[in-house]
């Protein structure tokens, strides 16, 4: 009778319902292991050995693949610029963590690259060198992702344009990096001064040796050089401090990769 009974009310709701159910129940069952899976993920990334923060970043990845619902974008952009953010991160971790931002971008282009773009410019000064030159990587991977994505439009490359061309071409001042190049500047003064003290003059320079000419830079056949070769130098001198500028713009490091992301 119980039998009967349940067949009865089975057989009384209609297939349609009883197929919503059984799909907002599989649905159900999905968003439960996607959130376990992505709690398994954040317990990797606080590791401290690289493979197994690489699982948890292929987890992550996994997750904006398949537009889980257990991704939520603004959050996971911020814990992988945190993860970019590391002084001594693995380089392994760090190519992971710059492919998961690509295939994040892919999801909501608009939001990741705009949070890129706010550290990579930097105008607070709050971000590292290391951490702007990964995020330069990041975004040349969102460019082809951008390019190959035909919903997207040409809004979001005149940004990236735009933003490294100003970093490029930076001249405006940077208060906290110059006052950073200044203590070094002193300290490197300081240890040649306490050198000189202990030798009891200037400190002599060591030969350097060619292993292409076989002679030392001090050798007696090295004081003539050829006019040509020397104003060479000359040039290439002064090509290089023009770049180096005055000490107070941005690194030429990161006007480097801002060329490299706007050559791409």
């Amino acid at each position: 009778m119980s039998l009967i009974e349940l067949y009865t009310k089975t057989a009384a709701v209609p297939s349609t319902t009883r197929n919503f159910n059984k799909t907002t129940r599989l649905r159900n069952d999905r968003l439960g292991e996607d959130h376990a899976a992505h709690a398994s993920a954040l317990q990797y990334l606080s590791s401290d050995q690289p493979p197994i923060r690489a699982e948890g970043l292929s987890i992550v990845s996994s997750l904006i693949s398949r537009n889980s619902p257990a991704i939520d974008t603004p959050s996971t952009t911020i814990l992988l610029l945190t993860i970019l953010a590391e002084n001594d991160i693995d380089d392994f971790v760090s190519m992971n963590a710059t492919k998961t931002l690509v295939v994040l971008a892919g999801r909501d282009p608009r939001m990741v690259v705009k949070m890129l773009l706010q550290r990579y410019v930097d105008p607070a000064e709050s971000s590292s060198l290391e951490e702007r030159l990964r995020i330069g990587e990041a975004l040349i991977g969102v460019s082809d992702a951008l390019a190959s994505d035909k919903n997207s439009t040409a809004e979001l490359t005149r940004g990236i344009a735009e933003a490294v061309m100003s970093v490029a071409g930076r001249r405006g001042q940077r208060p906290k990096q110059a006052e950073e190049r200044r203590k070094t500047a002193a300290l490197e003064a300081a240890r040649r001064e306490e050198a000189e003290q202990a030798w009891g003059g200037d400190v002599p320079t060591l030969p350097s040796f060619n292993p292409t000419t076989g002679k030392f830079s001090d050798d007696d056949d090295d004081d003539t050089t050829d006019p040509r070769t020397a104003a060479d130098d000359a040039i290439l001198h002064a090509i290089v401090d023009g770049w180096a500028g005055s000490g107070l713009e941005e690194d030429v490091r990161i006007r480097a990769s801002a060329l490299s992301v706007l050559a791409h």
